[in-house]
């Protein structure tokens, strides 16, 4: 499990974890409901779309895996972009590959800390809400 060192604020926004491994995404879903985030699990990619164009509230950040099943944090990203509804979703990829990210991420390698997470979390919710 992910533990944060440092107690923060909570928060209303919605966050979207996509990750084939059930340990991390549940572990950092945990993390982010005890930091006061709403919080979406999906287990890959196309788990991710559905939900996104099935709910009428998009997420704020969503935090993705890159290597997944039936569709990876690549062709998601490439996905996302291409819509006009999702294209401004910022992303945070955690990841262990050792391939480049998707123009236009965040990247944090596994393994990862708590605080490492919230911390890149804030920025960058942070830099969206300076943004519009």
């Amino acid at each position: 499990m992910l533990v944060s060192g440092a107690s923060r604020l909570p928060r209303a926004q919605y966050i979207m974890v996509v990750d084939d491994d059930s340990d991390i995404r549940e572990s950092i879903g945990e993390l982010l409901r005890y930091e006061g985030y709403r919080v979406e699990l999906a287990v890959d990619g196309r788990d991710a779309l559905d939900r996104l164009f099935r709910e009428s509230e998009l997420p704020s950040l969503i935090i993705l895996d890159l290597m997944m099943p039936r569709m990876n944090g690549w062709e998601l990203t490439e996905l996302l972009k291409s819509y006009s509804r999702t294209a401004n979703i910022p992303l945070i990829v955690v990841s262990a590959a050792a391939e480049p990210p998707p123009a236009g991420t965040t990247v944090l390698k596994k393994p990862l800390s708590g605080d490492d997470l919230l911390n890149h979390l804030d920025r960058v919710l942070r830099s969206q809400m300076l943004a519009e």
